[in-house]
């Protein structure tokens, strides 16, 4: 079975924070799971929404995906951004930045937003980074990537 676009980028995307330091990385974590303490520090990727675009003349669709990274720290005070949530956005940042076509897999992966998340316990807190990654895939095959630098299935 092939696995879908949107799950080859979230992948890529895991493999490429996966070098920060003293986090745990996972994929598709809700607020109806929370983080226990002993969690934490993690980092939790999700897809909160897909826009699809099919350029004329062209046999693709062009996905504009945007991805939630949940940075989530113990002992943070909730609905603010303290200094250690902070070094964590610039962590996060940095290591997007190192490869924003994550292996040339898509066109590119840009911040849009950092907030901090008021529904946080007192004792874990939270901040939400918003990204939007483009790729392309074959119109009506959303299992291949056609990549900046190859197509990837």
């Amino acid at each position: 079975m092939t696995t879908p676009a949107l799950r080859q980028v979230l992948a890529a995307l895991a493999a490429q924070l996966a070098g920060i330091p003293g986090t745990t990385i996972y994929s598709d974590r809700t607020g109806l799971e929370p983080f226990d303490k002993d969690e934490t520090p993690a980092i939790s990727i999700r897809c909160s929404d897909v826009q699809f675009d099919t350029p004329m003349g062209l046999h693709t669709t062009q996905h504009k995906a945007t991805i939630d990274i949940d940075i989530v720290e113990r002992s943070a005070a909730a609905s603010t951004i303290p200094a250690r949530l902070q070094q964590r956005v610039a962590q996060v940042i940095a290591a997007v930045h190192a490869d924003r076509t994550l292996g040339g897999r898509i066109q590119s992966i840009e911040e849009h937003q950092a907030s901090a998340d008021g529904n946080d316990t007192p004792d874990v807190g939270a901040i939400v980074l918003m990204f939007e990654a483009t790729f392309d895939t074959p119109r009506g095959d959303f299992n291949t990537l056609l990549g900046s630098s190859a197509i990837f299935t």
